[in-house]
């Protein structure tokens, strides 16, 4: 009972880290990063440019399987590996995090009737107002939003 119950923590916690690993990557590095023009990742720019320009839906994830978002999660899948060794229940929930996170994604610009209903967090991000674009910056789930004080709903959204 208690491996059982210190497999349950480990796995609740490596989930809270990937839900803030989420936010931090998203607001710095593929925003406040993104916006500079050499940057490595402006690309992110390009993904909002074609989500707005297409009512939500980016085109690429339609005509590419593997996306420079897939490589960044293998690569934050592989740096994390050593924490395997301090539980490895917090690295698969990690590793189920990362899987989850580029499938919702991939879904939300691909199917818009299901991102509206059931990611509108990031339906606001992308399709609302400046300062919902400048907010909202989990995928997954807006647990971070709320910690951070960063979710803001758009109008059109419960």
């Amino acid at each position: 009972m208690t491996l059982l119950l210190s497999a349950f923590a480990w796995i609740l916690l490596g989930l809270f880290y990937c839900n803030g690993l989420e936010w931090i990557i998203h607001k710095k590095l593929l925003h406040e990063h993104g916006k500079k023009k050499n940057s490595a990742f402006r690309f992110h720019w390009e993904h909002h440019n074609l989500a707005k320009k297409h009512d939500g839906k980016d085109p690429d994830y339609e005509t590419h399987s593997i996306t420079r978002e897939s490589c960044f999660v293998l690569i934050l899948i592989l740096f994390h590996m050593p924490t395997i060794l301090i539980s490895p229940f917090f690295y698969l929930a990690m590793v189920a995090h990362g899987l989850y996170y580029l499938y919702v994604h991939r879904k939300f610009h691909m199917d818009l009737h299901w991102a509206r209903v059931t990611i509108p967090w990031h339906w606001d991000h992308h399709m609302g107002p400046k300062e919902c674009v400048e907010a909202n910056w989990c995928v997954t789930f807006p647990l971070f939003d709320y910690i951070m004080g960063t979710r803001k709903p758009y109008y059109n959204t419960n």
